[in-house]
């Protein structure tokens, strides 16, 4: 999403929800880019908002180089960028954010339920140093009712104390590894209707079709969904973070220094799903 510095007008480059349209949304993404620059000038973009893992439409990975020309882009024109990790942020892909993978860092984090895994509402933005500077000698201009509420904020920092003491990130980075990506693999090996796999640690999609050389998406009554045209034939996977196979028991768990293992304790409601 290109977002206009007037405030006036979202140009948005979203990609189709349809998985199989990503490598074309990519191409997309830049040729708004280049076009709204082209007809506006570069100095009518205020910010462009990215998911750093698409995650409703399709878990769509960016390639290698992909963000890093995001930053850029962003450096070059003056455009702030910021990284929406409400969904793939604190420990979904293995990080504790997402954008952590691709050596390119955002203006600006936007975050929510898994910062404490849902147990209270809440929701934030990180925001970097030098944007945090300009607000040094004047009051930034915004705020809500409920902002820097203590019980929410008390939430997100026990929830990160589970984590961090049951090492949840490094548990779900190992189940992606070990257990999801290559049962994934081999569950399309053995059935043709598996189009693609794609995904990291316990944030996977599977695409169904009826082709995989032209990438036909089933049909609604097979995926078993209403009649009409689908918007998507993919099969998201996000399990729980603190998963554990039956010959994978978490660290903490089998080093006997807790009686229960943590999906019996109060571990994270998103680790948990």
């Amino acid at each position: 999403m290109v977002i206009a510095r007037s405030g006036a007008r979202f140009l948005s480059s979203a990609a189709s929800t349809r998985a199989a349209l990503w490598r074309a949304s990519l191409s997309g993404i830049w040729w708004e880019s280049r076009n709204s620059r082209a007809a506006e000038g570069p100095g009518t973009i205020a910010a462009i908002l990215i998911e750093t893992v698409v995650g409703t439409a399709g878990v769509l990975v960016p390639p290698p180089g992909y963000l890093a020309g995001v930053r850029a882009l962003c450096d070059k024109y003056g455009i702030v960028w910021i990284a929406d990790e409400v969904m793939c942020g604190f420990g979904r892909t293995g990080a504790w954010f997402a954008f952590e993978h691709y050596q390119a860092i955002p203006d600006l984090i936007t975050f929510a339920k898994g910062s404490n895994s849902g147990y209270v509402p809440v929701g934030g933005v990180i925001i970097s140093d030098p944007i945090a500077a300009t607000f040094d000698q004047r009051v930034f201009p915004g705020g809500l009712t409920y902002s820097g509420h203590p019980l929410a904020c008390a939430s997100i920092v026990a929830t990160i104390d589970a984590m961090k003491d049951e090492d949840i990130i490094g548990n779900a980075r190992r189940i992606g590894s070990q257990v999801l990506g290559p049962g994934l693999r081999e569950l399309a090996e053995r059935h043709p209707v598996v189009g693609e796999v794609r995904g990291t640690a316990v944030f996977w999609a599977l695409d169904l079709v009826s082709d995989r050389a032209s990438r036909a998406m089933l049909a609604p009554s097979i995926l078993g969904t209403s009649a009409g045209p689908p918007r998507s034939s993919g099969q998201s996977l996000k399990p729980p973070l603190s998963t554990f196979s039956s010959s994978q028991r978490p660290r903490a768990w089998s080093s006997g220094n807790r009686s229960q293992p943590p999906s019996a304790r109060k571990v994270p409601m998103e680790a948990r799903g």
